[in-house]
């Protein structure tokens, strides 16, 4: 949907009226099921014998469209440490898992096509996604109460699963799950001395109205959680807009579903840094120089917009390192926007943001900087927890 396009009105979310495509995208066309491990498993029907000095493995919770996860999975067997997937979108079809508890003690076996592991082989956890949603479980079945009961189980039932591996986690679930909180990255972005736009979260249409107001008609509207939905295989996008006067007669609707509403801040470039553990990457992406990506680099297609490496004053880079370790990660990629006069603004943190598309442009090492810590990590100093950070 172009941005000069007048939304329709209906009974629907507020934000649904200005979604890109009503049809959705086949997720699959754009980033295939590609995983290294996967493919061998597949084709020749054994487990590869890697890391036999520990005999200990990788988990990688993810999902089967994770393109990251793909560049990680070949960069791990290139330094012949082995892994295991389990992709969320695999439960009830190719992946089991079992959880024992004995005398006190529980454990954890998890068994992904042909390859098996038990919970204390795992050295480390890479927490990318663990979401039913939006390619989850494949059921033979599609009545609405059976179905609504196995995304019940399966949620309490990977609660525990995660819960007994007590092994080192990129980044530990309990941070995880509070990293999503934008109300939260905002306080903690402030904090540490980040300046940040004036924000409301809210499903009170006058209060909108009051926002736009007293921001001059300089607001953008943006999701509570994330941009990308998907339905039955296809994924439909959302993304930020900044409101028109005439998107106002549609405020009603936001008493559907909440809406985060920002104030709009000019742009320089938008700057994404990536923190993995103690190394920080940088990258200036150049959405000023397009139409479609001005209020939102994701609306633009990637090859029309230009991305550099980004060097950050020192006193940003410490700034950005240290939210990302308040929030109890070791993984955190951030948008900032570098506005005309010069102040750095944040915007959010995501993580488990993507970066294979900023290393393709950039050549910033960043997948080798995961697969160090990936490996490296369990003997690391840095922060594991939020409790630990807080001590």
């Amino acid at each position: 949907m172009s941005l000069s396009a007048k939304p329709t009105s209906g009974g629907r979310p507020f934000l649904f009226h200005f979604m890109e495509d009503n049809g959705g995208v086949d997720l699959s066309e754009l980033v295939p099921r590609a995983d290294l491990r996967e493919f061998i498993d597949r084709e020749f029907g054994h487990v590869l014998e890697l890391s036999p000095a520990s005999g200990s493995k990788i988990l990688i919770l993810t999902e089967v469209h994770d393109r990251e996860a793909n560049v990680v999975g070949v960069e791990l067997l290139k330094r012949g440490v082995d892994y295991i997937r389990l992709n969320s979108g695999d439960f009830s079809s190719r992946a089991f898992v079992t959880c024992t508890a004995d005398g006190g003690t529980s454990s954890v076996r998890i068994r992904v096509g042909h390859d098996e592991v038990i919970s204390r082989q795992i050295c480390t956890v890479w927490y990318r996604y663990l979401s039913l949603e939006p390619f989850g479980l494949h059921l033979d079945f599609d009545d609405p109460l059976a179905v609504a009961f196995a995304h019940r189980e399966w949620r309490w039932a990977m609660r525990s699963v995660t819960g007994s591996l007590g092994c080192f986690w990129v980044s530990p679930p309990d941070a995880m799950v509070t990293a999503g909180d934008r109300f939260l990255q905002l306080r903690r972005a402030s904090e540490v001395g980040l300046d940040v736009p004036r924000t409301i979260m809210t499903n009170d249409p006058s209060k909108v109205r009051e926002f736009y107001d007293e921001c001059a008609g300089r607001i953008m509207a943006k999701v509570v959680n994330l941009h990308s939905i998907g339905v039955k295989g296809r994924l439909f996008n959302v993304f930020g807009r900044r409101l028109r006067r005439e998107d106002l007669d549609l405020l009603d609707s936001v008493r559907y579903v909440p809406s985060i509403f920002q104030e709009y801040v000019p742009k320089r470039v938008e700057v994404r840094v990536t923190v993995v553990g103690d190394r920080l990457f940088a990258a200036e992406i150049h959405s000023q120089v397009n139409e479609n990506s001005r209020d939102d680099y994701h609306r633009g297609s990637p090859k029309d917009i230009p991305v550099a490496v980004h060097h950050l004053p020192a006193e940003i880079d410490a700034k950005c390192r240290s939210l990302v370790y308040r929030m109890g990660l070791l993984f955190g990629a951030l948008d900032l926007i570098l506005t005309p006069d010069g102040p750095y603004v944040f915007l959010e943190v995501n993580a488990c943001g993507d970066w294979w598309g900023i290393e393709v442009k950039t050549g910033l090492p960043i997948t080798q900087a995961v697969v160090d810590l990936l490996i490296e990590g369990s003997h690391s100093p840095l922060p594991v927890s939020g409790e630990a950070i807080s001590k």
